[in-house]
């Protein structure tokens, strides 16, 4: 355990604690966003660098044609659906067929058509996997290139992004925390209690009813309150 001075009193204080002592400055959350803060200049700093100037302008270009590629995607899955659901439904039709000798009408109709819409499917199919696989292979590449920079721009980068990671965590682990949970099994599977509900419950149970005078349900054990 060790001293540090107080970022607002400037008295000393346990390097351990969250609160000062004397001025109840938050120690460690204002320690936490020099440090982020700090994190954030030396980033800014590095990037004249030569090296990070050349992977910025890179990987910018890898992330082009990854949103490119992505856009692309996106456009081939109507029709890839349009020719496989038929494709499906042909096939099914000419398996049922084949053990009736007198349907071979149905299934050369079913083969053709099958045959027919299969082959387009296996197309935009086989097209969407090559774009699938060059953006792995491009998102692979940038951090192999990263991985390649000078140990000091790279434990730069990696502390910021350390840093982002744990104030990410920190904003979920808020934000489920100040989630309303059910005061009798802790769950947080639950829901306000509609006016609807509250009036068919009380119609169908009367004062009876769990719901009268009460705001929330628990969906998990059924508790309100």
């Amino acid at each position: 355990m060790g001293l540090i001075n107080c970022p607002d009193c400037n008295k000393e204080i346990s390097d351990s604690t969250e609160q000062c002592i004397n001025c109840g400055c938050p120690v460690k959350k204002v320690q936490k966003e020099q440090d982020y803060q700090n994190a954030n200049q030396n980033v800014k700093d590095i990037q004249s660098h030569p090296v990070m100037i050349k992977f910025n302008e890179y990987k910018a270009l890898c992330e082009a044609e990854i949103a490119e590629n992505r856009r692309k995607n996106d456009k081939l899955t109507i029709p890839s659906l349009i020719f496989a659901i038929p494709a499906i439904i042909l096939f099914v039709m000419m398996i049922l067929t084949i053990a009736r000798p007198d349907d071979d009408i149905v299934k050369t109709v079913s083969l053709f058509g099958f045959i027919g819409f299969f082959i387009p499917t296996i197309i935009l199919f086989s097209q969407s996997k090559k774009l699938d696989d060059r953006n792995k292979y491009l998102l692979a590449d940038i951090q192999k290139t990263k991985n390649t920079l000078p140990k000091e721009v790279l434990d730069i980068i990696k502390t910021k992004d350390k840093l982002d990671n744990q104030r990410k965590y920190e904003a979920l682990s808020s934000l489920s925390s100040s989630s309303p949970k059910c005061p009798t099994c802790g769950s947080a599977n639950v829901q306000k209690i509609s006016g609807t509900s509250r009036v068919i419950s009380t119609g169908l149970f009367g004062l009876g009813s769990k719901k009268i005078g009460k705001t929330m349900e628990c969906k998990n054990c059924g508790y309100t309150w």
